[in-house]
């Protein structure tokens, strides 16, 4: 007897892996058919939130494109722990990718936190992020592409604040 045979997957993890094995998904020709961008978000919950897997799926579908919320990967694969760099070696094929960054920095705690120190090891680890995905685009640009970086300016400990409160 297998081991799966006796814990199963749930229903959502098997039609994510399914998804993510297939050889060639609605990103690559929606984007081709109707002049679009398709960017797929990294995030929690979804089939990109295991890195592996998100690596993986860019093998077999070189045309996609991503839209790069890191602090979901930074916070939930304690990314902070162990060799950084080579971490984001393995990356480097969705870093290549990226198209439009949701700008905030989390910690190996929270996953958007108040930027208080430019030298914390965390924010540096963001500007990393952020050029080498500014690089990879850089290096496939065609006259008209553009990357979007979209800043989150709240701070954590305020969620979504009422706007009047502070006026």
């Amino acid at each position: 007897m297998r081991a799966q045979d006796l814990n199963p997957p749930p229903k959502w993890m098997t039609t994510q892996t399914q998804l993510s094995q297939q050889p060639r998904t609605a990103t690559g020709t929606l984007p081709e058919k109707h002049q679009f961008p398709i960017f797929v978000e990294t995030h929690r919950a979804t089939m990109t939130q295991d890195i592996y897997r998100t690596v993986k799926w860019v093998e077999r579908n070189p045309e996609i494109r991503f839209n790069g919320d890191f602090s979901h990967y930074y916070t939930g694969h304690e990314m902070i722990y162990g060799d950084f760099e080579k971490k984001l070696d393995f990356l480097a094929p969705v870093l290549e990718r990226v198209r439009f960054i949701h700008g905030r920095i989390g910690d190996s705690c929270c996953m958007q936190i108040e930027v208080t120190d430019l030298e914390a090891t965390h924010v540096k680890h963001f500007r990393e992020f952020w050029i080498r995905s500014f690089v990879g685009f850089l290096k496939t640009a065609r006259p008209g592409d553009y990357f979007c970086f979209a800043p989150e300016l709240l701070a954590s400990k305020d969620g979504v604040r009422p706007l009047l409160a502070t006026s």
